[in-house]
């Protein structure tokens, strides 16, 4: 500071980031110097002539002297000064502030905290964006501040931590650029995992210690511990003290109500990088169900209801995870007939002498809730009617929970969105708003199909359709498909709720070519028709007639086919179908099941006579909540048979092979061949199966990975004439364009000929 002809300059009084706890100790100081400085210089008799700011970026000069509480033409205060610069500094945006004063013009001097232009992390969750941000806690545009970098190398060691992994390093390299922005790099070494070699628990005795291992997720290491089901013995620091209580629960799901794990002991050797796990258990008796009671529900549900809801009866070992199911079933129909904010209070009168448990369920009803008000909200494109449709609840009806979920799950069978969820917003005792929020998919549809095998080489298809144009619910489709054996042209239009009820109705007009490798190709040209109801929510059934026209080209002499098996033919038939469908999405469903049954009668005019009989079913079973592992484990099943009725076309016998029958094999590949060219039969039964067992490969990207097992009987006289099997791993990805699939298969029990196909792709499939 110096003071030269009625100059004063105070620089810098503010330099970094712990201004705060600086300032308050220097200010009480400085007061007596100010006023001996601005008194020397005759500040106190001044008036503010102008105000100049230099170096603000973020903040115009206007809020920054707004900020402040200074303007122009103010006496030039000593206390209103600091205490504005003061506010100016709590921005936030400075590293540093400092005021230059000449005859009553003030200019104050900004120096601005630098941006974080960038932020690289290397050799930590480099795959997975979403679990990096969450713990970096940083991102790009953000101010830069020493103490929240210094937060997230932190939070990076500590999740290593949580891995197992001892000993971690995180360096941060801070590279200033010219512009005054900053980037960051934060490069992780993760250090050695623990092993765990030994689990000890002591204190179990009347529980299978298997059943108290089985829950944990830190085991001992097992031989073949990277088999599926096996253990590695790798420590998860994370879930150490989780897995106390994972035992209790155990414990009491099989009657344990008094079970105490304590903290878990761990002893580490750090030179082996090895530890012994041990647990001291004290279990209690085990308890047995002696009466189970409500009360409150009298003038709600009757005894018989009630009756149907509980599991947990009087006799059996008590189990925690019954008794939470029961609560639930009884809140549930509590709120089925308008009670929405009703509550089940459990009692459970325990006697350690006897080992037996009273179970008491006290209802409190409340009042009977009614909707206010239904509001849709993130549907740019999709109509509010189209959505309305699908929510079982309007305005001024009595609340039901089942209805709220049917309706959530409605809602993601659609296929229109990514998401749909239902919010209840209570508005008082008697009354609440639902908020439905949906997350819009497109729904304009690219869908392509192909793959690479060792016979037909590269083949590949592709069709156009929108399930939802312009946001009607109207399904229209234009498919042009071409490969090496199909083609097809054919336009489409379906709607699934005629004037929003529960008809539907869908036309389709084609012609369509397949060639049967080496064999022949068929030409067909047709139409179909159709009209649908939905009975329930879950089960609809759909009328059809169908006309195709067809002629054979390209016969190959050497296939040995009859002249009645390659001669024209018409095909006049009417099909019923029957649908069941529970699941909770249209693409990628986690739980629920899908079942048709669809029969086809041909021989109302034409040549052809037959009666053909589909059969299809589908099992989803999510275990994310059961088990914390977002796991999807699907089974499908086929059934299909024709039984003649005069004349069975050749297009219409079935061939395995492909995606939706046996994976592995070329598409219509089986049954085999006798020869290069002849099939050893022409199928009119065919069974198939598939399971898998989908996980998340990267969550934020919507991205999945599959193992698969496939197994299919195909036969002329009997279904399991000739059998084949594939076995693989597929890539599955909700891109933006649809539901993305990159199948590889390898073939079982195959026979010398097969046509084997190691690869396969499609888009826009569910999957």
């Amino acid at each position: 500071m110096n003071i030269n002809g009625g100059y004063a300059k105070i620089a810098p009084l503010f330099t970094n980031s712990s201004y705060n706890e600086t300032i308050n100790k220097a200010m009480n100081n400085m007061k007596f110097l100010w006023a001996v400085i601005l008194g020397a210089v005759g500040l106190n008799a001044q008036l503010i002539e102008s105000i100049e700011f230099k170096g603000l970026v973020h903040l115009s000069a206007d809020v920054a002297g707004d900020i402040m509480g200074i303007s122009n033409g103010v006496p030039l205060d000593e206390t209103v000064l600091n205490d504005g610069i003061k506010k100016l500094y709590n921005q936030g945006y400075f590293k540093d502030i400092w005021v230059t004063h000449e005859a009553g013009n003030l200019t104050l001097f900004c120096t601005e905290k630098p941006i974080i232009s960038k932020i690289t992390v290397v050799g930590f969750e480099e795959s997975d964006e979403k679990k990096r941000n969450e713990v970096l806690q940083l991102k790009k545009g953000q101010t830069y501040d020493e103490i929240s970098v210094q937060t997230a190398k932190k939070r990076i060691l500590e999740a290593l931590e949580r891995d197992g992994a001892i000993d971690s390093i995180v360096e941060v390299e801070e590279m200033f650029t010219e512009n005054g922005s900053v980037e960051l790099t934060f490069t992780a070494n993760k250090g050695k995992e623990i092993t765990i070699t030994s689990l000890v628990l002591h204190g179990v005795k009347g529980l299978d210690s298997n059943k108290v291992t089985q829950a944990i997720a830190n085991k001992a290491a097992q031989s073949f511990g990277w088999f599926w089901g096996r253990s590695d013995g790798a420590l998860k620091l994370s879930e150490l003290k989780i897995d106390p209580m994972r035992m209790q629960e155990t414990y009491r799901q099989n009657g344990y109500l008094d079970a105490e794990v304590l903290t878990p002991l761990l002893r580490v050797d750090f030179n082996s990088y090895t530890a012994e796990l041990s647990y001291q258990v004290e279990e209690g008796v085990q308890y047995i169900v002696e009466s189970v009671h409500y009360n409150g529900y009298e003038e709600v549900l009757d005894d018989a209801k009630m009756a149907t809801l509980v599991q947990l009866k009087s006799g059996d070992v008590f189990d925690i995870a019954l008794f939470r199911e029961d609560m639930s079933r009884i809140q549930t129909a509590i709120a089925d007939v308008g009670y929405a904010y009703a509550k089940v209070l459990p009692d459970m009168d325990k006697d350690p002498k006897t080992g037996k448990v009273k179970i008491t369920y006290n209802a409190q009803p409340g009042e009977k809730v009614y909707i206010r008000d239904v509001h849709i909200t993130g549907n740019d494109r999709t109509l509010d009617r189209i959505i309305r449709r699908d929510v079982f609840l309007s305005p001024g009806d009595l609340f039901n929970a089942t209805d709220l979920k049917d309706s959530q799950n409605m809602l993601g069978r659609t296929g229109f969105f990514e998401t749909a969820t239902i919010e209840q917003k209570r508005v008082s005792n008697h009354e609440m708003d639902l908020i439905v929020h949906v997350k819009e998919t497109p729904t304009g549809n690219v869908q392509v199909g192909g793959g690479y095998g060792s016979y037909g080489g590269l083949t590949f298809d592709a069709s156009l359709s929108d399930r939802n144009i312009f946001g009607s619910g109207l399904n229209v489709g234009v498919q042009v498909q071409s490969s090496r054996f199909t083609g097809q042209t054919s336009l489409s239009l379906s709607n699934p709720r005629i004037n929003d009820s529960k008809y539907s109705g869908s036309t389709n007009v084609f012609a369509r070519r397949f060639e049967l490798i080496n064999t022949y190709t068929s030409k067909q040209q047709g139409v179909t028709l159709s009209l649908g109801r939905l009975f329930t929510r879950t089960f609809s059934g759909s009328l059809g007639y169908r006309y195709i026209d067809a002629r054979f080209e390209d016969v190959n002499p050497s296939a040995n086919l009859t002249e009645q098996q390659t001669q024209p033919y018409e095909k006049s038939s009417v099909s019923l179908s029957l649908n069941y469908n529970n699941t909770d999405d249209f693409y990628v469903p986690r739980n629920g099941l899908r079942l048709s049954d669809s029969f086809e009668v041909a021989g109302l005019g034409g040549s052809a006579k037959f009666i053909k009989n589909n059969v299809s079913y589908a099992q989803y079973f999510g275990v994310r909540d059961a088990w914390n592992v977002d796991a999807i484990f699907r089974y499908k099943l086929n059934v299909r048979h024709i039984q003649n009725l005069g004349f069975i076309p050749l297009d219409e016998h079935y061939f395995m092979g492909g995606l939706g029958t046996v994976r592995g094999y070329e598409q219509f590949s089986l049954p085999t061949y006798l020869s290069g060219f002849e099939r050893s039969f022409y199928a009119t039964k065919m069974a198939t199966s598939s399971f898998e067992v989908s996980f998340p490969l990267v969550a934020s990207a919507r991205l999945r990975w599959a193992v698969f097992v496939d197994y299919g009987y195909i036969g002329e006289t009997e279904f399991m004439q000739e059998g084949r099997g594939g076995y693989g791993a597929q890539i599955e990805w909700f891109s933006p364009m649809g539901p993305i699939a990159l199948v590889f298969a390898n073939a079982i029990d195959s026979q010398p000929g097969d046509r084997v196909n190691g690869f396969e792709f499609s888009i826009g499939r569910p999957f």
